[in-house]
């Protein structure tokens, strides 16, 4: 049974033997709030996801199901559109993760997917897919961070985007007045940071 990330914050909890009142002071929150998470009556917004996984000692990526796509759970008849859209829980969005980059995100096969990560459906709105880093030419994204990309969005000045040169892939800002051969292929939209 996959745990949703309220059940995830009560285990971490509990591991740790505090009460929601001792987790509430040390996020300066009260204990009700952590309650509501726990009940999956509302999710933790990013930045209480962060605290919340430094005051529990878990990575972010904790409070996130990933499954490969080898795992006999994960097989099933769904097409790869449906399996990137479809909601497990109400809370959360299940995402494949890329391995072999395809020359349009729109068209993923199975041979493109490493595996998949459920995320939060509110912090991601419209994520297609994630594709892990590596080659960025961005200081906001190292070697080994998932980043979230959005396919379906208009990209503006500063925007971080993957893109394509030739045979490579890789992240980079995009930069007004720059004229590029570069294929657009999504925009980043989220990024969980790689624990080191």
């Amino acid at each position: 049974m996959e745990k949703s990330i309220g059940r995830k914050i009560k285990l971490a909890r509990t591991e740790l033997g505090f009460t929601q009142q001792e987790l509430a002071k040390k996020l300066n929150t009260s204990h009700s709030v952590i309650a509501t998470w726990e009940n999956d009556k509302f999710m933790p917004n990013q930045e209480s996801l962060k605290k919340l996984a430094q005051a529990l000692n878990k990575p972010i990526t904790y409070f996130f199901d990933y499954a490969s796509k080898d795992d006999p759970k994960e097989k099933s008849s769904y097409s790869i559109a449906e399996e990137s859209t479809s909601a497990y829980g109400n809370n959360t969005l299940k995402l494949p993760i890329v391995s072999n980059i395809p020359e349009d995100l729109r068209q993923l096969g199975q041979d493109n997917i490493l595996g998949y990560m459920e995320i939060p459906r509110f912090l991601f709105p419209g994520g297609k897919c994630i594709v892990q880093a590596a080659n960025s030419k961005t200081p906001e994204i190292s070697d080994g961070d998932y980043c979230i990309i959005k396919t379906e969005s208009p990209v503006l000045k500063n925007d971080i985007v993957l893109v394509k040169s030739g045979n490579s892939f890789y992240f980079q800002r995009i930069i007004k007045g720059k004229s590029t051969d570069l294929k657009l292929l999504g925009q980043v939209i989220g990024i969980i940071k790689k624990v080191t």
